[in-house]
């Protein structure tokens, strides 16, 4: 410290022990305190600044008038004390007193009455409480403005831009940047405004986007010397630090965390409650990264941290609540709960008795004794909970609009069911049973409702992931109660395999079709998109660890509850103006039994499936009928289909010295293990009522399968590889997404913008493109252009056919040409990447100049509308991709189906350009003979392996099953 702040700080507690004789305090004494407090704070003793501030306000406004100016002085000082402390709702409380006794002066001062305005603002912007931001952000420019050159202006200039960045008006944002620019913006501002955008692009989880500007802003702050600057510097590195861990850079992340801890200490000591964030949040990371006895440690540390200091109770009740997850991500329920039941001690002396968080809890706890198999105790600790979320609500929850925590009620309803489930289970008890199977009808209705509300793409993902073992347990049910009196159990399956799979892939179908027919008004549009914006910021602020009293929280549930109706008023409008509408976008129908029998030929089967924690359940329907089938899940699944996958791939892709070391054979005899042990378990048990031609639903990571190259029975090391006893000989395959998307597709009405007939384009006809992916660069090299390749096919196909190749097939002539054509035609490269800060597929394009290439992303895809009867991607892993637990594979193939393909042939790996040429010019042969398309690509297939009988290794595997179709 120096010794000047010592000197200083000494002399006023000199005089304040001096005049103290008896409460209540002087003025003198208040004058001191006040002193006192701008030397504590200079020092970094943030919280002794806001008890002297806050001593000699009081005693100011007992022995002032009412509007004196020193009362003034030491509101304002509290209010940017308790701003630092992150205490933003006691901050409005404290300036709302300076800007009372500032606009009562003769001479009130514009300038300083609107520096308090702006602070009020972005408290309440801090809150999440935009409207009342706003207002203070719009009153506080117009103070200011009367002087133009204020250094303030652009500060406030720049979080009306943050407003109006958040509530998704762009052009008003972009507007106010321009002024924030022009008003030569402080040191501090252009701090702010490299932090807070990087916040934005945080929030979206849009990493790589904020990672540049975290780091501008710590650039800045270098050699800023103005207010909190070690405390800025602080925020942004440990913001750096959660931007690489989130960026699958964890190692880069980890150490910026820590090294933040470690210079914090430094500073203030490890006992020092500035440090109680960064604790937990470094917990929490270490925890996503299975680093459990460390990310205990943290956690602990908040803990003892946290003991014994006012307004600092949550905290805890986070930590214990983070404790009882680590203890249960590690196979330990009963450490867990007994972490849960403190968590709730804590949450229960810092909330109401009927508060969500108090709520959340008990779910906690219902989740650990469920696990513990302590059925009775989980059911009635998840009623506990959901009383206390529905409150007054009716039995049913039919208005969930009203529902305060949505997410909340789906964990404690799935608990609830689940208990239910397996009391009555193990007591047969058909009672229990029957209230077990209306919990799991009112958990799929309130999962279907969430889904079609407000939630964002992104959030609907996650909220997927989580909801697998919802479906689990209800087809367990119902596969239970088959034969029993409840009838009609395998309509019930099959509705609970389809509201588990593809279900966004299905919305955005139907919403792309009400888009093409102009059903959708951009008014409607437009108010519902700034909405979601609204309320995905409340949710993220809610879903942070709470820091404040329960009035701020409470203000926050209301304002989202509010932003909430404001959202469901659209739907109702939509609902009463355009039915058709309404019941595309928010009711889509699923497949029923009939409508997939419908659809079936005489010899094909539509086999469904889904994979679970302990089986795997199968549905095969064909016009002779419906059949269930239950299998035990092996329990290497996974693994069985990596050896499977790269037992394939590697046996073409070793180098000739890993061949002389046997490695290849090892890869073929691992393939042939895991090709028939995969047949045992998904075709053989279905096999009595299988015709020859399939239609496959698949799940999870049966996706990834081509079935066609799975083994009948065990293969003979000695038989040349066409003699295999490949599935492809017995059964026809083909696949769909999911019932629903197959039945939707058959009737969707070809589109009448779709004039012409076939494009192909094959962008790579010369060598010397490149694309740089981070820091690797990648040879693009010429493709196949003989007979065998697209010169071939369009000779095939004749009239009708426009072929693009070379320089021409540029990414500008696809975008512009492809929704006109009815068949598309695509031979080019393409690759997945699972890179930090990229990770999606690409398909490549052509230059009109080279060397590098232009990248068609998927993630652009998804917003195209085409009106292909049929997409053929000749190109590589066009079917690989991210694998998001009750969506599916995120693929290339998956975009082009959500941008309107109604089938599509894709890849499952690094194909052989010569091969699949061959394979694709004998489909279209077969296609003009009038067969369909699963026939021709079978029949295809088929003739390239006898083509290749005498050939030895080019009949395997990896040069035709990667090929397969998708849709009808």
């Amino acid at each position: 410290m120096p010794t000047s702040y010592r000197f200083t700080l000494l002399l006023f507690c000199v005089i304040i022990a001096q005049t103290c004789q008896a409460q209540p305090y002087t003025l003198t004494q208040a004058d001191s305190l006040h002193e006192a407090g701008k030397t504590l704070f200079r020092q970094g003793k943030t919280q002794e600044a806001e008890a002297a501030f806050q001593q000699a306000m009081e005693t100011k406004q007992s022995l002032l008038p009412q509007h004196h100016i020193d009362i003034r002085k030491s509101a304002a000082n509290l209010g940017l004390t308790r701003w630092n402390l992150e205490k933003f709702w006691e901050a409005i409380g404290a300036y709302r007193t300076a800007a009372a006794v500032e606009s009562a002066q003769e001479n009130t001062s514009p300038v300083r009455l609107g520096k308090y305005y702006n602070t009020m603002g972005a408290c309440n912007f801090n809150l999440g409480l935009y409207d009342s931001a706003y207002h203070y952000f719009h009153q506080a420019e117009k103070l200011l403005s009367m002087t133009p050159q204020e250094p303030a202006l652009p500060g406030v200039h720049l979080n009306l831009a943050l407003y109006y960045l958040k509530v998704g008006q762009e052009q008003e944002a972009l507007r106010y940047l321009e002024k924030v620019k022009a008003g030569q913006p402080s040191q501090g501002v252009e701090i702010l405004l490299a932090y807070d955008l990087g916040d934005l692009y945080f929030e979206k989880s849009a990493y790589a986007r904020a990672l540049p500007h975290y780091q501008k802003a710590l650039a800045l702050l270098k050699d800023y010397k103005g207010y909190d600057a070690e405390g800025r510097r602080f925020n942004t590195l440990e913001r750096i630090g959660l931007t690489y861990v989130r960026l699958n850079q964890p190692d880069t992340g980890l150490v910026i965390l820590e090294n933040v801890i470690e210079e914090k200490v430094g500073l203030y000591g490890e006992k020092d409650i500035r440090l109680i964030r960064n604790y937990h949040n470094y917990g929490m990371t270490l925890r996503k990264l299975n680093q459990w006895k460390e990310a205990e440690g943290m956690q602990k540390r908040v803990i003892a941290l946290s003991k014994n200091q006012d307004g600092y109770t949550n905290y805890q009740g986070a930590a214990f609540t983070e404790l009882g997850y680590l203890h249960l991500e590690q196979g330990k329920p009963s450490s867990a709960a007994a972490f849960f039941e403190k968590a709730l001690r804590y949450k229960e002396s810092a909330y109401s008795p009927n508060a969500p968080e108090i709520a959340e809890s008990h779910i906690d706890l219902a989740k650990a004794r469920q696990l513990m198999g302590q059925w009775a105790k989980a059911f009635r600790q998840s009623e506990m909970g959901l009383q206390m979320l529905t409150g007054s609500l009716p039995e049913d929850w039919l208005d969930y609009k009203k529902l305060p925590a949505l997410n909340m009620c789906i964990e404690g309803l799935a608990v609830r069911a689940t208990s239910r489930f397996r009391m009555g289970e193990a007591r047969r008890d058909f009672n229990q049973l029957k209230m077990a199977r209306g919990d799991f009808e009112q958990l799929t209705e309130l999962l279907h409702f969430l889904r079609s509300s407000h939630t964002s793409r992104e959030a609907k993902l996650d909220l997927l992931r989580n909801v697998k073992p919802i479906y689990d347990h209800a087809l367990e049910l119902a596969y239970l109660l088959q034969g029993t009196y409840a009838m009609n159990q395998e309509e019930t399956i099959l509705q609970l395999m389809e509201q588990s799979k593809s279900i966004l892939l299905y919305e955005g179908w139907q919403k792309r079709i009400a888009e093409q027919e102009g059903l959708i008004p951009q008014k409607w549009l437009g108010a519902q998109e700034a909405l979601q914006k609204r309320i995905a910021a409340l949710e993220n602020t809610l879903s942070a660890p709470p820091e404040t009293d329960e009035e701020y929280l409470r203000s926050l549930r209301e304002e989202l509850n509010n932003q909430r109706l404001k959202f469901y008023a659209i739907q109702d409008s939509i609902r009463q103006d355009a039915p058709k509408l309404y019941e595309a976008l928010y009711e889509p129908k699923l497949a029923s039994v009939e409508d997939i029998t419908r659809l079936l030929a005489p010899e094909t089967s539509f086999v469904q499936y889904f994979v679970g924690e302990d089986h795997i359940r199968c549905m095969v329907i064909n016009q002779g009928g419906t059949h269930c089938v239950k299998k035990p899940k092996p329990a290497k699944l996974d693994v069985l289909i990596k050896q499977y996958l790269s037992g394939i791939k590697d046996y073409f892709e070793k180098e000739e010295v890993e061949r002389a070391l046997g490695e290849a054979e090892q890869s073929l005899k691992a393939y042939t293990k895991a090709a028939h042990s995969l047949y045992q378990v998904l075709i053989a048990p279905l096999s009595p009522y299988l015709h020859k031609r399939l239609v496959i639903a698949p799940d999870e990571t049966l996706e990834a399968l081509p079935f066609d190259a799975l083994l009948t029975a065990p293969a003979n090391d000695k038989d040349y590889m066409v003699s295999y006893p490949y599935m492809i000989y017995q059964y026809q395959t083909q696949y769909t997404y999911s019932g629903t998307l197959l039945h939707q597709a058959h009737y969707t009405q070809p589109s009448t913008t779709a004039r012409n007939s076939i494009l192909i384009m094959a962008p790579f006809h010369e060598a010397g493109y490149q694309h740089k992916h981070g820091d690797h660069s990648m040879a693009l090299d010429r493709l196949d252009s003989d007979e065998s390749g697209v010169n071939a096919i369009s000779k095939l196909l004749g009239a009708g056919t426009k072929l693009i190749v070379g320089p021409n097939a540029t990414k500008e002539a696809f975008l512009r040409q492809a929704p006109q054509f009815r068949i598309i035609h695509l031979a080019t490269h393409s690759r997945c990447f699972a890179a930090p800060d990229d990770n999606e597929s690409l398909l490549f394009f052509a230059r009109q100049t080279p060397p590098t290439a232009q990248v068609l992303r998927e993630s652009t895809v998804y917003r195209l509308a085409l009106n292909a009867d049929l997409i053929v991607l000749s190109a590589c892993e066009t079917a690989v991709g991210d694998l998001v637990e009750g969506e599916g594979l995120l693929s290339l193939s998956r975009a082009f189906t959500y941008a309107g393909a109604k089938s599509l042939i894709a890849t499952n790996w690094l194909v052989n350009t010569k091969a699949t040429g061959h394979i694709l010019t004998e489909f279209y042969k077969q296609l003009l003979k009038g067969r369909d398309k699963a026939r021709a690509l079978h029949l295809a297939k088929l003739a390239y392996m006898e083509e290749h009988r005498n050939s030895g290794e080019f009949a395997f595997p990896y040069f035709w099953s990667s090929l397969s179709l998708y849709g009808r």
